[in-house]
């Protein structure tokens, strides 16, 4: 247990720029005791004597408790910000009791209020003392003025300028510069720096001087340019040249002399013919080595294709491969030479005809002069026989189409169903549907379709090995069935009826299309009629108006009626009525 601290007093702080330094005093530090624990190695008589960096000073109170740390909290605009426990280590002494720390990280300019409370070591927190505020400011100290400037005395004007000094007289120039010489065969080329100075002058001129070490002879060539060649000198000999210009009041000095040897240029060796090449050693002719892969893929049919890496013929050319083929799992093995292949190809194809649903282990081995190489490693493959293609025909019907087909081609495998692919074309997109069928099943009619519109089929057999090739895609069109054959009997010569006009929502022509498939007063219709789409309809048209009354008297003709512009002159005696005409005209009888 024990109690908590007094209270720090008299909280003191000093700001600068984006910092704080607070200081406090602990009350009752005169009736504590205070004790300097030195670290170890630390003579006791330097304890009281000097005050060691390592060292910690401890302050107990007259009770149990001892304070160990002290609490440090800042707060701006009602929010924590800076909370920190300082021990004796991490604050500063001021003596008499006063404790001192410095907080740093703060912005210029915002309002801080700081509270300390003091810490015992089993935690127990003294009251925080009365919030200090505390503002972080830059301290910009006053500039320094200064001092004026004292006035210095007027300097006396310049004397008056006197007559320009004769120019100097014109001299001759100086020597020119970097003298620089290339030998050759016979032939020395010089090149140099016009010089520093031309005396006052221009220069009109230079003058080479070479001698002769062996003749002692002295040569001079003039030129105007900064270079010269000099010819028809001896090679091995050495010459010494230097090089003088001109102007108009004469020549320079000579320049610094340099020694030069032509040369001719040293031929270049004749070439040394290349050593021949050692000796081959004979080609032992060995074994060819084995294909350095094999593989494959089932095609269908029960065809599999095979290739492999072309072998090392080790010496003597490859003639033929050995390809050995062997049921799975403990069939015979057949082997089939391969002589037709592309010698100059890195692999090699070959197409291997197996039964379907056998599962087969290649190996491949090459043939030289010598005898048959190892064989390649085992790759096992599985022959796939899947169906032929059916040929599909169809019938088209009222709402419905009838389909069939042969017997599937399946080699030998039972046929497990009949799938038929139908797919047509709904205003913006494909519509496809799929439909199983009985693999011993020859034909099918497929229902619940809609009138006029195309329809596309396809079909496929299925069997143990997996599904087979698509048929052939037929086309068909759903329609009604025509309308009944023409009867005969008596009709009352008419004129032809005005055209038939609709007296509901549907357009004049699919109406039109309506009287001549159904030729009734009322016509009904569901789906679609001709390319005008509807869901479900009741429609009523008006097909003509009635009939005109017979002529006066009664007579009445033989006649057969028949679609406009097809009427016969047979009938059978039949009396006038509308069950008869229809509304359509008939051509009269003798």
């Amino acid at each position: 247990e024990g109690e908590d601290p007094q209270q720090p007093q008299n909280v003191e702080a000093n700001v600068g720029d984006e910092f704080v330094e607070l200081s406090w005093e602990q009350p009752g530090i005169d009736d504590m005791q205070t004790r300097q624990v030195n670290p170890p190695g630390v003579d006791a008589q330097f304890r009281s004597a000097t005050w060691l960096p390592s060292a910690q000073l401890e302050i107990m109170n007259d009770g149990d408790d001892e304070i160990s740390q002290f609490e440090v909290e800042g707060t701006s605009e009602g929010s924590i910000v800076y909370r920190q426990y300082f021990t004796y280590s991490e604050i500063t002494m001021l003596g008499g009791g006063r404790f001192s720390c410095t907080i740093t990280g703060l912005k210029n300019g915002i309002v801080y209020f700081f509270t300390v409370r003091a810490v015992t070591v089993t935690f127990h927190v003294s009251p925080p003392t009365p919030p200090l505020r505390c503002v972080p400011i830059i301290i910009v100290k006053p500039p320094v003025r200064p001092a004026p400037p004292v006035p210095l005395p007027p300097s006396p004007p310049p004397p008056p300028p006197g007559p320009p000094p004769p120019p100097p007289a014109p001299t001759v120039p100086t020597p020119p510069r970097n003298i620089k010489s290339f030998p050759g065969d016979r032939v020395i080329f010089l090149t140099w720096d016009s010089p520093s100075s031309d005396g006052g002058q221009p220069i009109t001129g230079y003058r080479v001087e070479y001698l002769n070490t062996e003749s002692k002879q002295w040569r001079t060539l003039m030129t105007n340019n900064l270079r010269a060649t000099i010819t028809g000198l001896k090679n091995g000999v050495m010459y010494f040249l230097s090089v003088r210009a001109r102007n108009s009041v004469g020549w320079s000095d000579q320049s610094q002399p340099i020694a030069v040897v032509p040369r001719a240029k040293p031929r270049p060796p004749p070439p040394t013919p290349p050593a021949p090449p050692p000796p081959r050693p004979p080609i032992i002719p060995r074994l060819p080595l084995a294909p350095y892969f094999l593989d494959g893929s089932p095609k269908g049919d029960a065809l599999i294709e095979l290739y492999w890496g072309a072998a090392f013929p080790n010496g003597c050319p490859i003639s033929s491969y050995l390809l050995y083929a062997t049921q799975m799992p403990n069939g015979p093995t057949q082997r089939a030479r391969i002589t037709n292949f592309n010698r100059d190809a890195q692999i090699l194809y070959f197409t291997f005809p197996g039964v379907p649903g056998i599962t087969y282990a290649f190996q491949v081995s090459a043939v030289n002069c010598i005898g048959e190489g190892p064989k390649s490693p085992v790759k096992r493959i599985r022959a796939l026989g899947l169906c032929r293609p059916l040929q599909l025909e169809g019938k088209p019907g009222d709402r419905q189409v009838t389909l069939k087909w042969d017997p599937p081609q399946c080699y030998g495998q039972k046929v497990w169903y009949i799938t038929v692919y139908e797919y047509y074309w709904h205003f913006f997109f494909w519509i496809a549907r799929t439909r199983y069928i009985g693999g011993w099943e020859r034909n099918t009619t497929i229902t619940n379709l809609q009138n006029h519109r195309t329809y596309y089929f396809k079909a496929s057999a299925t069997s143990a090995l997996g599904t087979g090739y698509l048929s052939n895609t037929l086309k068909l069109i759903p329609a009604p069935p025509p309308p009944p054959p023409a009867y005969r009997g008596i009709c009352t010569a008419i004129p032809p009826p005005p055209p038939c006009v609709p007296d509901d929502d549907l357009n004049e022509e699919a109406c039109k299309n309506l009287i001549s498939q159904l030729g009734d007063a009322v016509c009904e219709a569901e789906g679609t009629v001709g390319d005008f789409m509807r869901s479900s309809c009741r429609t009523t048209c008006k097909i003509c108006p009635e009939p005109p009354p017979p002529p006066p008297g009664g007579s009445s003709q033989n006649a057969t009626w028949a679609p406009p512009g097809s009427c016969t002159a047979e009938g059978n005696g039949c009396d006038y009525d509308n069950e008869c005409c229809k509304g359509n005209f008939c051509k009269m009888s003798d």
